[in-house]
């Protein structure tokens, strides 16, 4: 049997070759090149050596490819061109303009801060890829620590934690109630107008964080915070207001959720007030999430000015 002959294809001799046929003159192609003729006349014939083959076939008329030639030529071609897209998705992965975000958010801010932020992630980085996970506020401090996900976007104010973070939206809390209810006369009110109603509110097991910031909202408005159904997310706390369960206190941007046979109405309390937080790592050195930052505060401030 034959011994096998192994080569190694140099990626330049090849994108010579390339240059060569494209132009159909080595001295074009030197200039294209920016390179003498010579030089480049000696990387072609080094190719078909490597390759035992001839390539060219050379003539005052020009050049033309052989049959060998015309097998490489395509294959050529493939290959300098997956090179080419290789180093510039490495440019990119380093330059933080490519690689993929982990992004993770409390449900209130899938309608509030996370379409517009994505939208205008994925316009200034097309390259980068993007995984959203749904999790409660400390559910994303546990998915940073163990490296699930890069950045978060919490709700509570996480002081047990030491984060890297940036306030993207501040807003006030609204009292959501069934749609016949009579408060849904009024313009505004206090916590204190909640009286016997029943309160839904976040799970102390699943958000304890969380539960604890409502819960000082409403010590601070001298209301004791006892919900009488405990649930995970936002979209749960509408879903039972709207079936008549009780009622509610959400963040302004959890209105937004489509939601029929409710009301909101504006909580006047002076503590009524909450915010979304960017937070990552502050160990974590990744390009894209520094720019993730970044973009991040361009955009508040724009929304600001």
């Amino acid at each position: 049997m034959a011994a096998l002959r192994r080569t190694t294809l140099n990626l330049r001799r090849l994108h010579y070759f390339l240059a060569v046929v494209d132009e159909g003159h080595f001295g074009r192609a030197a200039e294209r090149l920016h390179m003498a003729q010579p030089p480049l006349s000696q990387q072609i014939k080094r190719l078909e050596v490597e390759l035992g083959c001839k390539l060219l076939n050379r003539s005052r008329a020009g050049i033309t490819l052989t049959e060998a030639g015309k097998v490489l030529y395509p294959e050529a071609q493939r290959l300098v061109g997956d090179a080419m897209r290789l180093a510039d998705k490495m440019d990119n992965l380093v330059s933080g303009a490519a690689g993929t975000l982990r992004l993770g958010f409390v449900d209130s801010a899938a309608y509030a801060i996370m379409p517009r932020l994505v939208r205008s992630f994925r316009q200034a980085w097309p390259d980068v890829d993007y995984e959203l996970h749904n999790l409660t506020s400390d559910e994303q401090v546990d998915a940073l620590a163990s490296g699930i996900i890069d950045v978060g976007m919490i709700r509570a104010q996480l002081h047990r934690a030491t984060l890297r973070r940036f306030t993207v939206l501040t807003e006030r809390f609204l009292l959501a109630v069934p749609w016949d209810h009579f408060l849904t006369a009024r313009q505004s009110a206090f916590l204190v107008d909640i009286g016997d109603e029943s309160l839904i509110g976040f799970s102390l097991v699943k958000s304890p964080t969380l539960y604890s910031e409502v819960a000082t909202i409403f010590a601070q408005s001298n209301v004791p915070y006892a919900p009488a159904i405990e649930v995970a997310n936002y979209s749960t706390v509408l879903g039972l207001v709207a079936a008549g369960h009780g009622v509610a206190v959400v963040p302004r941007s959890a209105a937004q959720s489509p939601a029929d046979g409710l009301s909101f109405i504006e909580l006047a309390d002076e503590a009524a007030i909450t915010s979304i937080t960017m937070v990552a790592r502050p160990e974590d050195d990744s390009l894209l999430v520094a720019r993730a930052f970044e973009l991040a505060t361009t955009l508040v401030e724009a929304e600001a000015g």
